[in-house]
């Protein structure tokens, strides 16, 4: 587990990536509206602290590359 907390540490200084946040969210509750039906759940019984992005080393950090987000 620290391993993975040391692949995703960040300082204040970490650049912040250019990310549709909307979609984001969007893909964050349908992953776990889809776990809670695997599992079982009613997802009013979730509750998300919060929502972690990991994006690509390949994908690119320019405007046009993040305006044109799918």
């Amino acid at each position: 587990m620290v391993k993975l907390l040391d692949l995703i540490a960040c300082t204040e200084d970490t650049e912040t990536a250019w990310v549709d946040y909307d979609k984001v969210e969007e893909l964050s509750d349908a992953c776990i509206n889809k776990w809670c039906d695997k599992e079982g759940i009613n997802p009013e019984e979730i509750v998300r602290e919060c929502t972690l992005y990991l994006k690509p080393s390949q994908e690119n950090d320019t405007v046009k590359d993040w305006l044109n987000f799918k």
